[in-house]
């Protein structure tokens, strides 16, 4: 409660003013990222949500369907795990279904598109559709009737994301010194230990920060599993980054497999 927080929290039970409780509040090491879309929300919250009314089931649709709507501007949203979106449609977005999908869903959907659904399960429609809506997003577009069985036996176009082990990142950083690791961790993590030579950008700043990534290099994005990673990368290649590719298990493996870290001072 409000109570509780006002007696124990330290950075409230010896607020004097609000501009001592800023700034106590910017001097903390190692914050989270912030979510490009909860200012967004933060005015919904204040304003009001809009009345959404009767909800229909965003409808079925047919790979030809699909393909048009998305050619007419609507953002394909692939709600996969990692392994699963190797292959995939072309333009596609990732972000598996789970306990992390508004977040990042929020993060890399740009605000008040028309999403289009790829699903594994046609069970896991309203889950995804609920998730959109509360952060947001108006009721999806469609989905791709079948998956993407139904997308590859009607011939259309795909698009890989090559999936990376520990072992061949470890392999590609001793044949190409140019290969640039991408780390999508938060702040903490890569101050607790990070690959020498990595490139940080933590994953909620990336809409803002992409285009610091070399696009003429190889780029292998790597975060703590494999799921914020795989994220990214598919973020990269949705703004036409061709050579990126996904660490699978993401540092948890890479110091599991016995590979080196090294600590930054500043973040320390």
């Amino acid at each position: 409660t409000i109570g509780y927080e006002r007696r124990m929290n330290p950075l409230l039970a010896n607020m004097d003013n609000k501009d001592h409780f800023v700034k106590q509040c910017l001097d903390l090491k190692h914050l989270p990222g912030v979510p490009p879309y909860w200012p967004r929300m933060r005015n919904m919250n204040t304003e009001g949500p809009p009345l959404l009314g009767t909800l229909r089931e965003p409808p079925a649709l047919t790979p030809d369907q699909f393909d048009r709507h998305q050619q007419n501007g609507s953002i394909v949203v692939d709600c996969r795990q990692a392994e699963g979106f190797t292959t995939h449609i072309p333009g596609a977005l990732n972000v598996g279904l789970g306990s992390s999908f508004a977040t990042w869903a929020g993060t890399v959907i740009p605000a008040d598109s028309r999403v289009l659904l790829v699903l594994d399960n046609p069970a896991d429609l309203w889950e995804a559709c609920w998730q959109l809506l509360r952060i947001g997003y108006p009721t999806p577009a469609g989905w791709l009737a079948g998956g993407m069985f139904a997308w590859r036996t009607a011939a259309k176009p795909l698009q890989i994301l090559e999936q990376w082990t520990v072992f061949d990142l470890e392999q590609q950083l001793q044949d190409n010194k140019k290969l640039v690791v991408l780390d999508v961790r938060q702040p903490g993590e890569w101050a607790a230990g990070h690959i020498d030579r990595a490139q940080f950008v933590t994953g909620s700043a990336l809409p803002q920060r992409w285009q610091e990534i070399p696009r003429d290099r190889q780029v292998a994005v790597i975060c703590g599993s494999g799921y914020r990673s795989s994220v990214s990368a598919a973020f990269l290649q949705y703004h036409g980054y061709k050579k990126v590719v996904n660490v699978l298990g993401g540092m948890s493996a890479w110091k599991s497999a016995g590979f080196s870290t090294v600590k930054d001072d500043e973040y320390a």
